[in-house]
């Protein structure tokens, strides 16, 4: 599936025997053929069909050779070579040659062989704009600028080109329970509506006090019972709110309403779209003017009219290498309300700790950057952690074990030392 998707200089097919290409297909012992035809089921004449065209497309793949190879024996009997075989002579423009038993030895395992082979040159080891992840054509329509699709880029551009260019949908593994998106959603709702009713009927944004504490946290938990699903509620509720002897996460934000004092004003859940003014752009626009919309989760502005800008986070404090939503939400903010931006933070519930971040100039530095890479068509699989592989739902497109960019060959070095 993912081979479909590449540009290559050489492409190798194996096994190409029958039972192999194409798979053996199991038949439905409960139900007939015909039967499962009247329900849309793919005949056997479709699925052979389907397969075939699948291979003449891996057969045009590559931009100048294809190698395919099967196995005269398995545990010692004869093999019956696949139909599929006598595909290739139809390719328009073929050139078929048998690969002499005295080559065979140049059989690639690795592009250092692929180099030393002469079946590719120098020039097409090195990154190009067909290969690699980078596309040909620059990326159109790309403001206004999401905040989110970026963070997605830093994390892995591939991952971004797939949601947002390719607009492919992401397989993910369904876990019992409620799944970590779901759980933030929720956490979200809880705590829009808590605050908006807690200040419901004030001018001005209500204190959170060591007097009221306990009121609060009754609100919240009435909106909590309400929010969670019901079969959840036993585990999610203690997760919130604690138990004996060990507070919830809600708990621990609003004990921290309680220490940072008074507002003057409680944005939640804020919408906003501005147009954001850089000192320099890419291409050397200077200053440059970007749009850029987001929703911040939320905005306080206390008595001296300073902004404090919050993201809540149900997972783990983001990397700040892979994050620029907080301090870009504060410098959008900031230039909309006319105000100085004097905080601006996750506040990771799981970690029960607040990442504050006041780092504009390197967040300017890196929407730049990222606008520039995205607009050329910049997308390797190059994830930010390799741990990001393992619950990525892109992996059946993605080609991040052929990096062609992580080798550069010695040019002065003979063949024989390659």
């Amino acid at each position: 599936r993912s081979a479909a998707l590449g540009s290559f200089e050489l492409v190798i097919l194996v096994g190409l025997n029958e039972g192999e290409w194409p798979a053996r297909t199991e038949r439905n012992i409960f139900y007939p053929q015909w039967l499962l035809q009247d329900f849309g089921w793919p005949s056997d004449a479709d699925t052979l069909a389907g397969e075939r065209d699948a291979f003449r497309e891996l057969l045009r793949l590559s931009r100048s050779r294809v190698a395919v190879f099967r196995h005269q024996l398995e545990q010692d009997i004869p093999t019956v070579e696949s139909p599929f075989l006598e595909e290739i002579h139809d390719v328009a423009g073929a050139n078929v040659d048998s690969i002499p038993t005295h080559e065979m030895m140049a059989l690639i395992t690795s592009r250092h062989e692929a180099l030393r082979f002469g079946l590719v040159t120098p020039q097409t080891m090195r990154p190009q704009k067909h290969v690699s992840g980078i596309l040909s054509n620059h990326v159109a329509e790309l403001e206004p600028v999401s905040a989110t699709a970026f963070e997605l880029y830093l994390r892995c551009p591939f991952k971004y080109f797939s949601k947002y260019v390719l607009r492919l949908n992401e397989e993910e593994d369904v876990p019992p329970g409620l799944t970590p998106l779901q759980l933030g959603r929720i956490v979200h709702d809880i705590l829009k509506e808590g605050f908006t009713q807690w200040d419901a009927g004030t001018p001005d944004a209500r204190a959170i006090t060591d007097d009221n504490y306990d009121d609060a946290v009754a609100l919240f938990t009435q909106i909590a019972a309400d929010k969670i699903p019901r079969r959840y509620q036993g585990r999610e509720m203690a997760r919130l709110f604690g138990s004996l002897g060990q507070p919830g996460t809600i708990e621990w934000l609003l004990r921290e309403e309680v220490t940072r004092g008074p507002i003057a004003r409680r944005l939640v859940e804020h919408p906003f779209r501005t147009t954001l003014r850089l000192d320099h752009g890419p291409d050397g626009a200077s200053p440059w003017f970007v749009d850029v919309k987001g929703r911040a989760d939320r905005v306080d502005i206390d008595d001296d009219g300073a902004l404090h800008v919050y993201d809540y986070k149900t997972g783990k404090a983001p990397d700040t290498k892979a994050t620029l939503q907080v301090p870009l939400y504060a410098m959008c903010l900031a230039q909309d309300l006319s105000a100085h931006p004097r905080e601006a933070a996750y506040l990771s519930l799981r970690d029960r700790k607040a990442v504050h971040r006041d780092d504009y100039e390197a967040t300017a530095l890196r929407l730049v950057e990222t606008y520039q890479h995205i607009s050329d068509g910049n997308f390797p699989a190059r994830p930010s952690h390799d741990r990001l592989c393992d619950s990525c739902g892109y992996v059946g497109a993605c080609r991040k074990e052929f990096d062609v960019s992580t080798f550069t060959p010695d040019l002065t070095a003979s063949p024989d030392h390659l």
